[in-house]
Formats: structure tokens, C-alpha cells, sequence
């Protein structure tokens, strides 16, 4: 390649990362965001510039601009417009290709200069941009004062008092009405306007007045301006106007609700509170504040609420230590959903079931840890329907809670989905859920649709599933049936009204061959406060298999395969009977109710239910006859054992708790393998696995009184999943300490013995062959560091992929993190330029990549290039 293109070549890569940092900047863009690709030599490059005369508009107004472009002949103009503020509107009957758009300025507390930004590319490899600015204008013309909400009488006042001279046009939603104008004021009743009542409004109303030159004075919405009607918010914002829990800021601000802004901890606190109130205690009496915190003065306008929020144990403050309830700080989703939680009884029961370690139907990307305070309430809040999560499947706890969010939380919680979620009119059906989602291929399945202002013309649908029937229902619950048939597997349906054709619900049906049937779930008995493998036993098990058992935390599935499941969690809280239920899914079908017996020390289990604690001696002498001694519980007579190598074995007998056998080592020296069984051949249990260790000279035992180390066991583990590891011996001292290398937080198990000690660590970071050691006490003797534990891949599983907002044209490190990623570890994400991956190991993963373009970008991790996928997420690009 010649010098020139090499030079060419850089400055064009330079021209496209200048573009996107310029790009980085804006919010809100609309077209076809054209990914620069390898330049392409002979062409003309593009040209492009907007084409307006427009200077200056007003708040709300709407401006068209033209973008007049130049591009080479084999090429095809494709255009991206961007803003830092208002919106953008487009007709794809007048043109495809976003030449022309409509630009919408946003509502402003003072005039303001808006930046707008084109872009056009020419699919050969080359971009141009050009960037115009705009004032865009506050209309403080008139003030709209609401004289009395509850019979909607409005007056309108003038800034200017010239302003009203002559008569001009009210309109409501569109309409001219009947107002009395005079210089002074505007006078009308909004409600004679829409022909409707304070109890029967529900969406905002468009109000625009015009002078009598035809020049606008105003536009918004009532009762705030900034709320317009069928957004989101909407419905619950007016829902808790109605009902005097909230206002909008003041006259002065022209009464704007501002959506978007983030809700400080005293607004939340009041909001949550009043609605509550306002649902359930009319007549509640507030104490007087009592100086609870440094920073919350008795005459605030939210002290009261602060006092209740703490005498009721809602919130605590957000700096103990220094006493300060911090009432002008955003508060986050974490906090928002625990002070509404914790606010309304009438989600008490749900709560409480998540702090007893019940599954959730769904999990987001970022609450998986069931450890973390604010676990139970985020699922709690979802479960309810308070809050539904983003789309690329985060909750983002730490994010900020906007005011429009803050509405619709506590909307939901004190009124109802119904009050609080139609954007649409009064009878509009909505649908909120279909069960259940689990059902056996060729079976006859009963669904169940439920929602509101369901019409007698509800259809339902499901791929593949056949003579579908309507079995009627109510306004509120509707059920249905049909066979699936022809294949297993995930099937999409849906929810329509049959008079118009409008999907009302959307969802999918997982189809298996068979129904799952579980058999057992075993062991029945714990210990309190140590963790326990419980194992579900049956068929055609599913992979969603869900486990649960009351006051039983840090619930980790385990996996499994069709015919067994295994699931470990630890007893909390108090010793006893404790329920669980083992369904097919979080939310699914129950398969088996059972209980646990959870003792506040170990206990041999009843029902002959053999246990082995140790194999000694470890040791043995080549070619000498060593006698064996088996220790536990419940030992059969049938017990049976083998050591590898280990000719003329005999059984020499015992008691439920020891039995001897003895053989003699023969063919060679080394590490032998040996089992114990409840009985001999196919047909027995495997008790337990042990090693001996065969050598020409046998190092004798140790003195009457020393303390000594046999074994430790297992010698194996699953990378990120907590293991029980035992330590068998004579004279373990209770200050018996255990370490293996990268076993992440060893903890000591309560319960132990002078022959046995239990121990819990994580194994981390990689595969392989971990070295350990025992200690009589930590940083002391070492009394055993002859063995190892292989730490084994488990299911790769990734919990989070961050940061998850960049800026475009900059190098980027990703971290993924997880547990079990294997080398082959793999990262895309859409427009990420020069991917380069960098060491890592089984919990962590880093990649660097350059963002282009701007917008939400797909990304997705796999176990390997064209592997499994393991997680899909978006990124945000600036």
C-alpha cells in the first residue's frame, strides 16, 4: 500500500471516531445509524447539510428539516439525526430514508439552545455530518391556575398583562370551547369541556390558547403540563392526583409534574405514605416529629411522614452513624421498592415468603445474590407487578427512581394494577398473566387468562396446540383448553380480541414429552445453620426444576439431569420442621410436598438410613494383612467392601456404628481407591469413597493423646459451588483449622467431633489440582498437607457483563463475571471494533473493544466461539 493511501486510510478511520465522540453527546437520535466500513478509493465522497430557516421555536413546537445531500453514484444516502433535547417525528410514506424529519422542541423551565446533528452515509465506506443550533423559547405567556380540581373550574392569568387584549381560542383536546375571556383572565370548567367528571377522568387533557393574532400563548396538558396522556405514567399520576397524594411543582414553574426527574427520599417517603393512608386509613393521626434526625427540621413539610416512616420501621435513614435521613437525595430502586414493601400491608405475605427463600419466577441479570438486603424485596416489587425490570433483563438497583416511577410504584401497590396500569380507555382489556406455562405434549391442558375488562370475544392461541375450546369466564378470569401436539419445546401464543383483532398478551408455553414426576427428596433431617445437598429423585425432571424449603437460605441449584436434581442451602433462623415443595419451574406446577426435620446438632438419621464417617487406617503395609475399621451410623450387616488390589478381603464384622474387614495389599505400591456399600454387587449404595495409601514401610501410629490427621474428603469440586469438606482424625482440637488454595471464605462447621471436623469453602478462579492444609489452630502446626482437591468446571454461568453505558470511539474494558468461564470465553458485542480478550479465569473475564455508532448496542457472552450463550445484554453507547 503507497504512503497517500495509508494516509488517506488513517484520516478517514480518524474522521469516524471523531464523528461517534461527537455522537457520544447526544440522547436522542432517530434514522439509520450507518457503521463506517473499509473506505473504498475512486469514489466522491458525501456532503451533506440541514436545510431550515428556523432560528428559533417555541417550547413544544414543531419545525421540518431537510437534509441536502451528495453522495457518489454507486452509493445509496442513508440519514441519523440527533438532538440533546426534544424528540424527532417521522413519515415513512414521504420518504425511507430519514432525509426528512420532524423536529419537536421539549418544554423548557427557561429558553434554552438545542444542538441537532445529521449524519449520512453512503454504504461504501464514507460518512458526513453537519450540526445546526436552535433557541428554543419558554412560553410564559400565561400561568393556568386551577381554581377548585374536584368541579374543575381553570382559570388562566396572564404574564404579560397585554397579553389577553382582544379575544382569542381556547381549545381542549383539539376542540375550540366556551370560555370567558376577558384582559384580565380566562375562566372556563375543563369538565363541561370533555364532557366528563372529576370521579371519571383518567387521562390528561390537552389545553392550547391562542390570541387574538392566532399566536399561541400555550399548550400543555391539565392537570400537569408535562404529562400527556397514554404515556406510561399517565394513568397512575392522575390516579394519585385524584386522590390528593401528590401535586406537581409550583404555579410559578408552571405547574409541571417533571416525569423524568429524580424522586429525593422525602418525596418518596410522603408519596408512599399518603397513598397508603389515603387506601387504607382515612382517618390516620401522624405524631408529632420528635427530632429523629439531624437533617429533618420539625417544621419540613415532610417531617411528619419521616417520623411515621421510622416509628413504623419503613426506613431507617440512609447514615445511621451520623443520624441524617439524607431527605434531598435521589433515591434508588432498591430503596424505593423497600419503603413500599415495607409500607403496605397487603404485600406483607408476599415478602415475607422471599425472606423464608422462596424462588422467584423469573431472576434479573443483577439480583441473583438471595444474600443481598435488598433480595427479597426487588422480587416482591416484581411479583406484585410494581416493577417489571428493563428489557435486556437488569434491575439496576442502584439506578435512580424517577418521579413517574415513584407514581406508578405506589399507585400499584395502594390501588391496583387496574387503577394504575391502562393506558388506554376505561374498558380497555388487559391481560396481566396466563398459566400455567409448563404442559405435556398430547395431553389435555386447562389455561387460565387473567386481567380486566376481558371481553366476551377473547381468543387464545398456541402454536401447535390443537381444538383449542373456550370455557368462558368472567371480566377478570378466563380459561381455555387444547392438546399440544406434534413436538416438544417452546411455544409462542397469545391473547387476542376477537372484535378488532388487537393483541392483548403475548407469551410462550414450555412443552415437554412427559410431565416430570419427582419420587423423593432426600435426606429428611439437617443440621441447623450447615449447609446441606438435598437431592430430588424421579423422572423427565426439567432443567427449570425448582427446590424450596422454608427459612433454608443461600438456595443454590446445583443442576442435574432428568432423573436427579440436586439443590443446596443452609437451615436458618430455628431448628424444627420446616415445609418444602419441589415444583417445575419457579412459579410451575408443584410436583411433591415434603417436610425437612432441621436439629440444632447432628444426629444419626433413623430409618436404617446408613452413614459412613470414616475408613481408618489411610495407610497400609505392602503385602501385610491390615485389618480395616469402618465408623457411622445405621451400619447394615450387609455392609460390603473393596480396596483396589486388596487380595483374600474378609468381613470380620461389627456393630451399626463400627465394622472391621481386612485384606492385603498386593501388586504394587501407591495410592489405592476403595468403596463401602449397604450391600454387595449392582444392586448396592455407594456409602462412601476412600483412598489408601499402600507403601513398602508404614509409618506407625501416632502416641496415645497426638492429635492426627487421616484424610480429608472429598477430593473434588465444582468451580463456584459451596462444598462441605470433612476432616477425619484422633484428637482434633476444636481450633482445628482447614485451607486450600483459591477456596474462597473457608468457615468452619459447628457440631464437630475429636475424629471429625467439617468445614465449607467456594472453590475459585480455575480448574485444576488445589493444594491444602490442616492446622491444629490458625498460623499454627500443620498436621496434614498431604493432599489436593481437583476444582472441576461446573455449568459455566454468567451473572453480570459491565459497564453498561460507554462512549462511542473509546477503548473499553468489559469485565464478565460468573462462575465455572472456561478459557474459550467469548464476548460480542454489535459495532464493538478491535476486540482483544485478556487473561482471566473462572470467575472473572476481561475484553477491550472500541463502541461505535450510538444507542442501545445487543451484546452476547458464549462459552466458546459459535458455543453456547450463555448471557445476552445491551450496552448503551453515548
Amino acid at each position: 500500500m503507497s504512503i497517500k493511501k495509508i494516509i488517506t486510510l488513517i484520516t478517514l478511520i480518524n474522521i469516524f471516531i471523531f464523528i461517534n465522540n461527537v455522537f457520544a453527546e447526544y440522547p436522542l437520535c432517530i434514522g439509520n445509524d450507518y457503521e463506517q466500513k473499509q473506505p473504498v478509493e475512486g469514489i466522491k465522497l458525501p456532503f451533506v447539510s440541514i436545510i431550515t430557516d428556523v432560528q428559533e421555536i417555541a417550547e413544544n413546537g414543531v419545525i421540518q428539516l431537510t437534509a441536502d445531500a451528495e453522495i457518489d453514484q454507486q452509493g445509496k444516502a442513508f440519514f441519523y439525526w440527533c438532538a440533546d433535547k426534544g424528540h424527532f417525528e417521522y413519515n415513512s410514506t414521504i420518504n425511507s430514508d430519514f432525509r426528512v424529519v420532524n423536529y419537536i422542541a421539549p418544554f423548557v423551565s427557561q429558553d434554552e439552545i438545542v444542538k441537532i446533528t445529521v449524519q449520512v452515509g453512503d454504504t461504501l465506506g464514507y460518512i458526513d455530518t453537519d450540526t445546526i443550533t436552535i433557541k428554543v423559547s419558554k412560553l410564559e405567556n400565561v400561568l393556568v391556575k386551577t381554581l377548585n380540581r374536584i368541579n374543575g373550574d381553570i382559570q388562566i392569568l396572564p404574564i404579560n398583562p397585554d397579553i389577553l387584549q382582544g379575544i382569542g381560542i381556547v381549545k381542549i383536546n383539539g376542540k375550540d370551547i366556551q370560555t370567558n375571556w376577558t384582559s384580565d383572565s380566562i375562566t372556563f370548567n375543563i369538565y363541561n369541556a370533555i364532557g366528563q367528571t372529576f370521579d371519571s377522568l383518567y387521562q390528561p387533557v390537552h389545553i392550547e390558547i391562542y390570541g387574538a393574532n392566532n399566536n399561541k400563548l400555550y399548550t400543555g396538558y391539565y392537570p400537569f403540563k408535562d404529562v400527556a396522556p397514554n404515556e406510561w405514567y399517565s394513568r397512575p399520576i392522575i390516579k394519585l392526583w385524584k386522590e390528593g397524594v401528590l401535586s406537581g411543582y409550583t404555579e410559578s414553574d408552571s405547574n409541571e409534574f417533571k416525569p423524568n426527574k429524580g424522586a429525593n427520599r422525602a418525596e418518596y417517603i410522603n408519596v408512599a405514605v399518603i397513598a397508603d393512608e389515603k387506601a387504607n386509613e382515612p382517618t390516620r393521626t401522624y405524631t408529632s416529629y420528635t427530632n429523629s434526625f439531624n437533617d429533618v427540621n420539625a417544621d419540613d413539610w415532610f417531617a411528619k411522614y419521616v417520623q411515621y416512616a421510622k416509628d413504623q420501621n419503613i426506613a431507617q435513614g440512609c447514615n445511621p452513624a451520623d443520624n441524617l435521613f439524607c431527605p434531598d437525595d435521589t433515591i434508588n430502586r432498591a430503596e424505593a421498592v423497600t419503603i413500599t414493601d415495607r409500607t403496605f400491608d397487603s404485600l406483607q405475605a408476599t415478602l415475607e415468603t422471599y425472606k423464608q427463600g422462596k424462588i422467584p419466577s423469573k431472576k434479573f441479570t443483577d439480583v441473583t445474590d438471595a444474600g443481598k438486603w435488598y433480595y427479597p424485596f426487588v422480587y416482591t416489587a416484581m411479583e406484585e407487578m410494581l416493577v417489571n425490570g428493563y428489557s435486556d433483563g437488569s434491575f439496576r438497583p442502584e439506578a435512580p427512581v424517577t418521579r413517574a416511577e415513584m407514581a406508578k410504584i405506589n399507585c400499584i401497590a395502594a390501588f391496583g394494577v387496574k387503577d394504575c396500569m391502562f393506558t388506554g380507555e376505561l374498558n380497555t382489556p388487559f391481560v396481566t398473566s396466563v398459566f400455567p406455562r409448563t404442559a405435556a405434549l398430547d395431553e389435555l391442558t386447562t389455561f387460565t387468562v387473567k386481567g380486566y375488562n376481558l371481553p366476551g370475544t377473547t381468543a387464545f392461541w398456541i402454536d401447535q396446540c390443537e381444538n383449542i375450546q373456550s370455557l368462558g369466564g368472567t371480566a377478570e378470569e378466563q380459561k381455555f383448553t387444547c392438546t399440544p401436539s406434534y413436538t416438544a419445546g417452546t411455544k409462542d401464543g397469545v391473547v387476542k380480541d376477537q372484535t378488532d383483532g388487537a393483541e392483548l398478551y403475548n407469551f410462550t408455553i414450555n412443552i415437554t414429552e412427559t410431565l416430570p414426576v419427582v419420587n423423593s427428596v432426600s435426606p429428611l433431617t439437617a443440621t441447623f445453620e450447615e449447609p446441606t445437598i438435598f437431592t430430588v429423585s424421579g423422572e423427565n425432571l426439567p432443567d427449570t426444576t425448582a427446590f424450596w424449603i422454608a427459612d433454608c437460605a443461600d438456595l443454590q441449584d446445583l443442576g442435574g439431569d432428568a432423573n436427579q436434581h440436586k439443590f443446596q442451602c443452609t437451615p436458618s433462623n430455628t431448628a424444627g420442621i420446616k415445609n418444602g415443595v419441589v415444583k417445575d419451574q419457579p412459579e410451575g406446577t408443584e410436583l411433591l410436598k415434603f417436610t425437612i426435620n432441621v436439629q440444632d446438632e447432628y444426629i444419626p438419621p433413623v430409618n436404617n438410613e446408613p452413614v459412613v464417617n470414616s475408613v481408618t487406617p489411610t495407610n497400609a503395609k505392602y503385602q501385610e494383612l491390615t485389618t480395616f475399621t469402618v465408623t457411622g451410623s445405621n451400619l447394615p450387616e450387609t455392609t460390603s467392601y473393596w480396596i483396589d488390589d486388596c487380595d483374600n478381603l474378609q468381613d470380620l464384622g461389627g456393630t451399626s456404628e463400627q465394622r472391621q474387614f481386612q485384606c492385603t495389599p498386593i501388586n504394587s505400591t501407591g495410592i489405592k481407591d476403595g468403596v463401602v456399600k449397604d450391600m454387595s454387587g449392582d444392586a448396592g449404595n455407594i456409602l462412601e469413597n476412600f483412598t489408601v495409601n499402600v507403601q513398602d514401610e508404614v509409618t506407625p501410629p501416632p502416641p496415645v493423646g497426638d492429635t492426627v490427621v487421616y484424610s480429608v474428603k472429598p477430593d473434588t469440586g465444582t468451580l463456584g459451588v459451596k462444598t462441605t469438606f470433612t476432616v477425619t482424625g484422633e484428637n482434633l482440637p476444636d481450633t482445628t483449622a482447614f485451607w486450600i488454595d483459591e477456596c474462597i471464605n473457608p468457615t468452619p462447621l459447628s457440631g464437630g467431633t475429636s475424629e471429625i471436623r467439617k468445614f465449607t469453602c467456594t472453590p475459585g478462579y480455575k480448574t485444576g489440582s488445589h493444594d491444602g492444609e490442616v492446622k491444629d489452630k490458625p498460623q499454627g502446626t500443620i498436621l496434614y498437607d498431604d493432599f489436593s482437591v481437583n476444582f472441576l468446571f461446573g455449568t459455566p454461568k454468567v451473572d453480570s457483563v459491565t459497564p453498561k453505558t460507554v462512549n462511542a470511539g473509546q477503548p473499553t474494558v468489559f469485565t464478565v463475571e460468573g462462575s465455572s468461564l472456561p478459557d474459550t470465553t467469548v464476548i460480542w458485542i454489535d459495532g464493538c471494533m478491535e476486540l482483544v480478550s485478556f487473561e482471566g479465569d473462572a470467575n472473572k473475564r476481561t475484553f477491550q473493544c472500541t463502541p461505535s455508532g450510538t444507542d442501545s448496542k445487543n451484546g452476547v457472552v458464549k462459552d466458546k466461539s459459535g458455543g453456547t450463550e450463555l448471557l445476552k445484554f445491551t450496552v448503551n453507547v453515548q
